[in-house]
């Protein structure tokens, strides 16, 4: 019986693929023909960036620096705005009254539950809710300085009150006219274009 390699090489000699022994070719010939039929060289050409292609990773690289210089900046300014002031906290002694709020301003009116607390040394805190869990407005205040946070706020603001946003500042009047209301159950005040009715 044949070897198969053997049957293979002699039907590619009939087919006149590759030279017979009679032609004066050897093995070693064959050997030379399988492996330069066999033996391709195959290459893989990489491709070349073009101007367009450049001008795109260069404009990327120049965003990401800047995305991260922005948010450095942002950093640097939380840092600024956050509060390291320590508050008073509150105690039993504190006074607590829990009503609701209607804030009226040109661009805005809402109503919200209110709490207030304050103590004689003139602590004050107001947090203002809309519905469970939704915290509007919370305010922390004593004579000299404040922080105020919450959704109304766009990033929430402390410092010291003389340097407070313009925004901010009718709010931080409530302080005085509620520790000096703290008797009565309505209680209104004007700043301005805004209004504040409070109803304990």
């Amino acid at each position: 019986m044949r070897r198969p390699l053997a049957v293979a090489l002699q039907s590619l000699r009939l087919r006149g693929v590759i030279p017979s022994r009679g032609d004066g070719e050897g093995p070693h010939h064959c050997n030379q023909y399988f492996r330069k039929s066999t033996d391709v060289d195959v290459q893989y050409d990489e491709p070349i960036p073009t101007d367009r292609d450049r001008a795109y990773f260069e404009n990327w690289a120049v965003f990401v620096r800047s995305l991260a210089a922005l948010g450095m900046t942002v950093w640097l300014i939380g840092c600024a705005t956050t509060s390291r002031h320590q508050f008073a906290e509150p105690t039993s002694a504190w006074h607590t009254r829990a009503g609701q709020l209607l804030y009226a301003a040109p661009n805005k009116t809402l109503i919200g539950d209110v709490v207030v607390r304050y103590s004689d040394a003139g602590d004050f805190e107001l947090s203002l809710f809309k519905g469970p869990g939704v915290m509007l407005l919370s305010l922390r205040q004593e004579a000299s300085f404040a922080e105020v946070s919450g959704s109304m706020t766009h990033g929430g603001w402390s410092g010291r009150i003389d340097r407070a946003p313009k925004q901010l500042r009718s709010w931080l009047e409530l302080r005085d006219k509620l520790i000096q209301s703290q008797d009565r159950h309505v209680i209104r005040h004007v700043a301005g274009t805004e209004a504040f009715l409070f109803r304990f």
